[in-house]
């Protein structure tokens, strides 16, 4: 049976507390130790907090003498929870609209979100009849709310779009990203490639476009979100979409990775501006 990342932290929080509790040490007594608030230390045992630092872990097994066969399954617990895996299928078969509310709920945590996709619009820019393409076309079940879908998906990107306190979105996206539509249906590539320009007009939004020709020095190979968080505390994480599952990962080696990554798309596109111009000339030329 696949254990998920909810029942993973919820092992973890449980381990940890037991090897405070046999060292004898109160919540207080260990946050001194390992340097972090005693709020913390209760957020981690409890699951509350999705992704506990890998160092604020190995801090921890060192203020309660933990063993080595305790350290190394502690480590193990910890590594399965900064990496989460979630199936395609699984989210399909649940509430889209639910999922695309813990979207909007992620971006009010968010101070910076950097996202780069090379394949089609990302789903804050693109239009209602765009994402109700996009989703359907993507679902694995009938009978999945994809209406109820869409218009969360049209809040999220209004509220990206208009507030004033939402993070400071980054987006890059390759030329074939840009003008692809699902289903081949062209009468949408106008009204698409109109509505990011509009995206890219927004004060908090930044756009760029890689164009096909492009120098790179890496092939893009898929897309990702990265998302900074408003609280130090909490770690960021960078999302990765495959064709069948998404992955959250939370790790230094893997924050480091995709550190590279960005910035390489970063050199390879267009600036701000250049962008903007290339899309008007896109959708006055589009069919």
């Amino acid at each position: 049976m696949t254990v998920t990342p909810l029942e993973q932290r919820k092992r973890l929080g449980q381990e940890l507390r037991r090897l405070r509790s046999l060292a004898g040490l109160s919540g207080d007594q260990l946050a001194t130790r390992v340097g972090i608030s005693q709020a913390k230390v209760s957020r981690i045992e409890t699951n509350v907090t999705a992704r506990p630092a890998m160092d604020v872990i190995a801090r921890w097994l060192d203020a309660v003498d933990a063993t080595t066969e305790e350290r190394e399954r502690v480590m193990l617990l910890a590594e399965a929870v900064v990496t989460d895996i979630s199936s395609w299928q699984a989210i399909h078969r649940g509430s889209l609209e639910d999922r695309q509310r813990q979207l909007l709920e992620l971006d009010e945590l968010a101070s910076q979100i950097r996202h780069f996709q090379p394949f089609l619009v990302p789903g804050p820019f693109q239009t209602a009849e765009y994402a109700h393409a996009v989703i359907e076309s993507a679902r694995f079940s009938a009978g999945t709310d994809v209406d109820a879908a869409v218009a969360m998906r049209m809040k999220r990107g209004a509220r990206l779009r208009d507030h004033q306190d939402g993070p400071q979105y980054h987006v890059v996206v390759t030329e074939a990203a840009a003008c692809w539509v699902p289903k081949g249906n062209t009468s949408l590539r106008r009204a698409q490639l109109e509505h990011l320009i509009l995206c890219a007009n927004a004060p908090r939004i930044t756009l760029q476009v890689i164009l096909n020709d492009a120098p790179m020095e890496m092939s893009p190979m898929s897309g990702f979100v990265w998302v900074t968080y408003s609280d130090p505390a909490q770690e960021s994480v960078v999302r990765v979409e495959t064709p069948s599952v998404g992955l959250a990962l939370g790790g230094s080696d893997d924050l480091a990775t995709y550190a590279i990554v960005w910035d390489r798309m970063l050199r390879a596109a267009m600036s701000p501006d250049e962008s903007a111009d290339w899309l008007a000339v896109s959708a006055h030329n589009a069919s």
